[in-house]
């Protein structure tokens, strides 16, 4: 039903998320920094602040406050993709849809639902949007406890470097401090995350207006095994409107799917 590994990505959600907001605008929103549910990533990066002695208070608060509006201003979509399998070989826990945590976490604890995307499709949607608004970046999330080895400087903010990055200016050269150690700030994870497989985007804006990504094709909507019967009829009436299957997941030893109708 959802071609081979690899080829789909997966966005877990709530009911009305997805169906009074998703399926009808034809849309993924971005969410803030600041709201993502990991303590450890949805506040200010920097462990360190140097500035030189004669700087006045006054400057190391606006370069607090840079550190400040990034986490506002940011914004990430996080997308789940298949661990790979090697060729010939099958796992029923390998599929994006087949998370009983992101089930719990993200879906309502079974109520809600798994959106399924073609990968290179929605890809190029996203970068399409995101790149004509900002600084964008993006990769599959990193997962490891201990701090990436290629950026020892990735949360220190050092006044004078940062000056001299931007070439006198020091809001250039924390944009660009951001954008050069983005896989340490913002693509690395702790190990209890790993199972999520999250491939992630970012936008490294400077304001934190609303963004949406229209898509231009919804594959699949699966839904929980707890999804309620009573909206079954709504669900299947938006989806054959938007032109996706409409499938329901089923937890019986291993995960399995079947058309869901209303």
């Amino acid at each position: 039903m959802l071609g081979e590994n690899g080829q789909r990505v997966y966005h877990y959600t709530s009911r009305a998320a997805a169906f009074e907001h998703i399926l009808q605008a034809r849309s993924l929103r971005l969410s803030s920094l600041a709201r993502m549910r990991d303590p450890l990533e949805n506040k200010e990066r920097a462990e360190h602040v140097l500035t030189p002695l004669a700087w006045p208070a006054a400057d190391v608060e606006k370069l607090r406050r840079l550190e400040r509006d990034a986490v506002a201003n940011t914004k990430i979509l996080s997308l789940t993709v298949d661990r790979v399998l090697e060729p010939g070989t099958s796992a029923p826990h390998a599929w994006g849809y087949a998370r009983p945590r992101m089930w719990e976490l993200y879906a309502e604890a079974h109520h809600g639902v798994c959106l399924v995307f073609d990968r290179d499709d929605l890809h190029r949607e996203v970068l399409g949007r995101l790149e004509a608004i900002n600084r964008t970046a993006w990769g599959e999330v990193i997962y490891s406890d201990l701090p990436l080895a290629s950026y020892p400087h990735a949360r220190t903010l050092d006044a004078t470097a940062l000056t001299l990055k931007g070439e006198g200016d020091t809001a250039r050269g924390y944009r660009l401090h951001l954008q050069e150690n983005a896989e340490e700030l913002f693509f690395r994870k702790v190990e209890d995350w790993s199972t999520e497989r999250e491939l992630r985007y970012v936008l490294l804006d400077d304001d934190d207006s609303e963004v949406t990504v229209p898509y231009r094709r919804l594959r699949a909507v699966i839904l929980g095994e707890r999804f309620p019967s009573w909206q079954l009829p709504g669900a299947a009436a938006l989806c054959e409107e938007a032109g996706a299957e409409l499938l329901k997941v089923a937890w019986s030893g291993v995960p399995t799917l079947a058309p869901a109708r209303g």
